[in-house]
C-alpha cells in the first residue's frame, strides 16, 4: 500500500478512497474483466474509480492517475471539480453510488417469494423499491457488490396516544447517524447508540398523522435497526446549526467520543435473527472547523493499523476515540 498525494483540498478524498480501497470485496476486482451497466450515464467516473483502484495495488496510483481520476469524477458530478474541501461523508456517500450503479445487475422482484409475516413483507419492499431500485429503472431492483456490504436498514415504530393503533415505517441507510448525547461523564459510542434508539415524545408541534384514526395526534416513537449491513459505517454527527448573534452558523461538536475494537448490535434490533457482532477495520478524521480543515483516516491490514495522512503511512495504535473521529467503519465477524 501506499499514501495518496494531495492535489490541493482533496484529504477528505483521499482518506475515503483508502477505506475503500483496503475493503477485500473491492480489492479483489482488481485487474478483473468486470461487466458494467452500461446504462448508467456515469459509467465513465465508475470505470475511472477501478482503474485507480487497479493502479493503488499495483503501486502506481501517482500524482498523475489521481489528477486524470479526479477530472473524470468532476466532469461528471459537481462536488468533484474545482478545488474547494468537502465533507467526507458526503464523498463517502457519492462514491458508493456511483459503484453502486456502475457495478449492479438486475435482480428478482419481491413477488419471487411469499411469506405470511406483513412486517417482513413491508420491510423487504421498502429495501427493494429505496435501496436497489435505480432513476432509469424504477420498477426493477438492482445490486451490487456496494448494496451487498453498505446497506442496511432502519425501523420506527409509531404509537398513536389517541386509538393505541402502532404503525411501522422503514428506512435505507448507508451510514448510521448518530447524536452525541450531552452527557456530564465521558461519553462512549454505546450512549450515542442507546440516544438512537431510546424513546422520543412527539408533540403537537410535530405531531404524527396515524395511520388508522387518520388524526394528528401526541405519539410515542422509537426507532431500532431492522436490517444490518455488512460493514457498518457509523457516521458521528459533528456538524450543528446554532443561532448565534441573530444568524444561524455552523459549528463544530468537539467532544470526544470513545469507542470499541469489538461492537455488539444486538441490543439495538428489532430483527434479532441476524448477525451483529462487529470488528472495527478503519476511521475517518477529520481536523478544523465545518468550513475547513484536514482529513486523514486509521486502516487495519489485519496485521497492524496504519495512520493514513496523504502521501505519509505510519504505524499506529488501534484507535479507540478522539475529537476529530467522524465516520467509523464496522465489519461483520465470520
Amino acid at each position: 500500500m501506499s499514501g495518496l498525494v494531495n492535489l490541493g483540498n482533496t484529504c477528505y478524498l483521499n482518506s475515503i478512497l483508502q477505506v475503500l480501497f483496503h475493503l477485500p470485496e473491492l480489492k479483489a476486482l482488481c485487474g478483473k474483466k468486470l461487466k458494467l451497466n452500461k446504462e448508467y450515464e456515469h459509467v465513465d467516473a465508475g470505470q475511472a474509480f477501478l482503474q485507480l483502484l487497479t493502479k493503488y495495488w499495483k503501486g502506481k496510483a501517482n500524482a498523475q492517475a489521481l489528477t486524470k481520476f479526479k477530472s473524470v469524477l468532476g466532469y461528471h458530478f459537481e462536488l468533484f471539480s474545482g478545488a474547494h474541501q468537502n465533507d467526507q461523508h458526503e464523498c463517502l456517500i457519492s462514491l458508493l453510488d456511483l459503484l453502486h450503479h456502475t457495478l449492479s445487475y438486475p435482480v428478482e422482484t419481491l413477488g419471487s417469494r411469499k411469506d405470511s409475516d406483513k412486517l417482513w413483507q413491508q420491510a423487504k419492499k421498502q429495501f427493494y423499491h429505496d435501496g436497489l431500485t435505480t432513476y432509469y429503472h424504477p420498477d426493477q431492483p438492482y445490486r451490487s457488490v456496494v448494496s451487498d456490504l453498505f446497506l442496511g436498514q432502519g425501523h420506527k415504530r409509531t404509537h398513536c396516544d389517541n386509538c393505541g393503533f402502532l404503525s411501522h415505517r422503514f428506512e435505507v441507510f448507508k451510514g448510521l447517524e448518530l447524536q452525541i448525547p450531552n452527557r456530564s461523564e465521558p461519553i462512549q459510542l454505546e450512549h450515542c447508540l442507546e440516544y438512537l434508539v431510546g424513546p422520543t415524545q412527539l408533540d403537537q408541534k410535530d405531531a404524527y398523522r396515524c395511520d388508522k384514526c387518520n388524526q394528528l395526534n401526541r405519539s410515542r416513537q422509537r426507532y431500532t435497526i431492522w436490517r444490518l449491513p455488512q460493514v457498518l459505517v457509523v457516521v458521528l454527527v459533528r456538524n450543528l446549526t446554532k443561532y448565534h448573534n441573530g444568524e444561524m452558523i455552523s459549528v463544530k461538536d468537539q467532544r470526544e467520543v470513545t469507542y470499541p475494537e469489538y461492537l455488539d448490535m444486538s441490543p439495538y434490533l428489532s430483527n434479532v435473527n441476524q448477525p451483529s457482532h462487529y470488528h472495527l477495520m478503519a476511521t475517518a478524521c477529520h481536523y478544523g472547523s465545518p468550513s475547513y480543515g484536514h482529513c486523514t483516516c486509521m486502516v487495519s491490514n489485519q496485521r497492524h493499523w496504519l495512520n493514513i495522512d496523504d502521501v505519509q503511512v505510519t504505524e499506529a495504535p488501534c484507535p479507540n476515540g478522539g475529537a476529530q473521529s467522524y465516520l467509523l467503519f464496522y465489519r461483520l465477524q465470520a
